[in-house]
């Protein structure tokens, strides 16, 4: 199955984004896969990528990035590491990239709509939109 992007370099630039465009593509995919994971891959579903969506991803390229630069330029001593999906801990870091994460789901459940973050077991995102288009006719 080939990756599908939620947002285009333009609307990525529109949105005020600063990277060229070889760093956003490893950027946005790197964001999206986080946002993917915080959605329960519900976004996976939809037809129109909600504009909310778009902001998101970008804001969480510019805090990863951001905080991958910090490390680069403090010159990123490892003090350690674990893959169970990601947690890198730099010795004079004053944030982990769990902590960003953190600050960004917080961002995500007050930016992105409740169809797309409950966590209610088994919610039917394809429901959900079924039963608003009846209503938006």
């Amino acid at each position: 199955m080939s990756f599908k992007s939620y947002i285009t370099y333009d609307e990525y630039k529109a949105f005020g984004g600063s990277l060229d465009e070889g760093a956003f593509a490893i950027s946005e995919r790197r964001a999206q896969r986080f946002v993917d994971a915080i959605t329960f891959e519900r976004i996976k579903k939809l037809t129109i990528i909600p504009d909310e969506v778009k902001e998101f991803i970008v804001e969480c390229m510019k805090e990863m990035d951001d905080w991958d630069n910090k490390q680069k330029e403090n010159g990123g001593n490892v003090a350690s590491y674990s893959n169970s999906v990601e947690s890198i801990t730099y010795s004079d870091a004053d944030k982990t990239l769990e902590d960003v994460k953190q600050d960004l789901i917080k961002i995500a459940y007050e930016w992105l709509p409740l169809y797309l973050t409950t966590r209610v077991a088994g919610y039917d995102i394809e429901a959900y939109l079924q039963q608003q288009s009846k209503y938006s006719q």
